[in-house]
């Protein structure tokens, strides 16, 4: 059985993200302007941003999405990242820092594709998205690393599945 994140889809998730972070600050009524795309075609300047302006400057944040069950919070946190036996932590530029477990259901992608969670390294710079488990705390639900600790994006040369 397919979880709600996979049938979502981390893309998705981001778009979500994106869209409601452009409407707050800067606004429904100016994300409209129009320029032109690599097919020909234009696409909303909210398109063009997303990813390298309002989401790529989110270091944290709590997620309500609605699902056809109700409502499901996601906790997104951006960040280096320490790995420990089962768990992720990130700490945030500003501070904070939030711990995960990791579960088999957790999926763990560099450069596009699956690694092991045993390849992330302290030190490490990820996203890493999770939901409420039943003891309270957050089970990571998609680890993406952005950066290895040496500087370099990851390897994706041994992808597998996660643990």
């Amino acid at each position: 059985m397919r979880t709600w994140i996979d049938r979502l889809g981390a893309c998705r998730l981001a778009v979500v993200l994106g869209t409601a972070a452009l409407q707050v600050v800067v606004g429904a009524g100016s994300v409209y302007a129009q320029s032109p795309t690599p097919t020909g075609g234009t696409a909303p300047a909210a398109a063009r941003g997303l990813r390298a302006g309002i989401f790529a400057r989110t270091l944290h944040g709590e997620l309500t999405l609605a699902t056809k069950d109700g409502t499901r919070v996601v906790l997104y946190a951006r960040g280096v990242i320490s790995v420990g036996s089962g768990t992720v932590s990130v700490a945030t530029r500003d501070g904070q820092t939030f711990s995960f477990d990791v579960t088999d259901k957790t999926r763990v992608r560099a450069k596009g594709t699956a690694i092991k969670f045993g390849q992330l390294e302290t030190g490490d710079r990820a996203m890493v998205f999770g939901v409420r488990n039943a003891t309270g705390g957050w089970d990571a639900i998609l680890v993406r690393c952005v950066r290895s600790a040496s500087g370099a994006a990851p390897s994706s040369a041994q992808a597998a599945p996660n643990p």
